[in-house]
């Protein structure tokens, strides 16, 4: 999804006046990245990919009751949308849909960060030690690292050493 829509503010300025520009094409990606499928009928916010990621932890992080869109996704669904019409109508430069994106990217990394916390939670404070677990860890670990290690490297490494798989006898909640 980054990757897609960094892609989109590269082109922009490039071939903003046609509408199937490289730069629509691949905000439309970074869309169907982030969607994935929304084919569950029984339950219309289900879905894979990174939407039902956030949908998922803000219903365990008690920010979304279940059944209703979570606060991130409808924000990241009304950038999604406020972006492809600036694409669009050609009304944007790269700055002004920099910003958009810097936005979107920010948001991408609360449900990563949510899901390394949880799984440090239930490691520590739940006693959580399934293989399918510790497989959940280390994927949100080495992404949470990486988000942490803009801000410290030592935290990062302590986040990547209490989450890589097999580590999770106990961690550092």
């Amino acid at each position: 999804v980054a990757s897609a829509l960094e892609q989109a503010v590269h082109q922009v300025d490039l071939d903003c006046t046609n509408n199937d520009s490289a730069a629509l094409t691949a905000w439309n990606q970074a869309y169907a990245l982030y969607t994935g499928s929304l084919a569950e009928l029984d339950e219309p916010l289900g879905g894979y990919f990174l939407y039902r990621l956030a949908q998922q932890q803000a219903e365990i992080f008690g920010t979304t009751p279940h059944g209703q869109e979570a606060p991130l996704n409808a924000e990241m669904m009304d950038k999604f949308v406020q972006g492809k019409q600036m694409i669009q109508d050609c009304r944007t430069n790269t700055t002004e849909l920099r910003t958009l994106v810097d936005r979107m990217l920010a948001l991408l990394r609360v449900p990563v960060l949510q899901g390394a916390l949880r799984q440090m939670y239930a490691f520590d404070e739940e006693g959580e030690r399934r293989p399918v677990s510790q497989g959940e860890a280390a994927v949100f670990g080495v992404t949470a690292a990486g988000i942490v290690a803009l801000c410290s490297e030592g935290f990062a490494q302590v986040v990547w050493d209490d989450l890589r798989y097999g580590k999770q006898a106990q961690g550092s909640y």
